[in-house]
């Protein structure tokens, strides 16, 4: 591993998790009676800290025996940007400072994406291992399902079925993100198989 990768890889969790603090200080200072659980229920919110945690990780121990996490990381982080160029750019999601949601939607998407491009797997990584990474995504979905109608709030408007077509929307616009995500996992897969064998 090229000795500069530990240095970005620090600096880069470290502004994201200054990123995602910044921006729940403001929305606990600004907004009465905001519900901390509900910025801690965005898969945004969430992925960044869980590349915060990867990040660090390999910075302290180095990538080898972590590609299954990076590659679940890589998988959530690049959902993430995707998602919100597609969906979510106009939308308000508790990402109200201009530098916090470009950091956690558009920059940290690209840095993780091009650390598993640099540094890719050391292991081969079954179809298996791909198949797991979608748990998280799934669980998230029936969290996101459950708890909703329990605070009265959903954290992205196709997981709303308040809105209209109601729970068929939902499920229409879940089953297209989950195949985006399918393939997305196939894709991480697959550059980190190539990448691998030309190391």
């Amino acid at each position: 591993m090229k000795h500069w990768v530990p240095g970005y890889r620090v600096a880069a969790a470290l502004l994201t998790l200054f990123a995602v603090g910044w921006q729940l200080a403001y929305l606990l200072r600004n907004i009465p009676d905001y519900r901390i659980g509900n910025f801690f229920s965005f898969f945004t919110i969430l992925s960044n800290l869980l590349t915060v945690v990867t990040f660090l990780l390999c910075a302290r121990y180095g990538s080898r025996g972590f590609d299954q996490l990076r590659g679940a990381t890589t998988l959530y982080m690049t959902t993430t940007g995707i998602v919100y160029a597609i969906l979510l750019s106009d939308i308000e999601v508790d990402t109200t400072v201009p530098w916090t949601n470009f950091v956690v939607h558009q920059l940290m998407p690209v840095v993780v994406l091009l650390d598993w491009l640099l540094d890719p797997p050391h292991r081969r990584l079954v179809f298996r291992t791909a198949l797991l990474w979608l748990v998280f995504p799934v669980l998230y979905l029936v969290y996101s399902l459950i708890r909703g109608p329990i605070v009265d709030w959903y954290p992205y408007p196709f997981l709303d079925p308040r809105r209209d077509g109601g729970y068929g929307r939902v499920a229409m616009m879940s089953a297209v993100i989950a195949v985006v995500i399918f393939g997305l996992a196939m894709a991480v897969r697959w550059a980190g198989q190539v990448l691998r064998e030309r190391k």
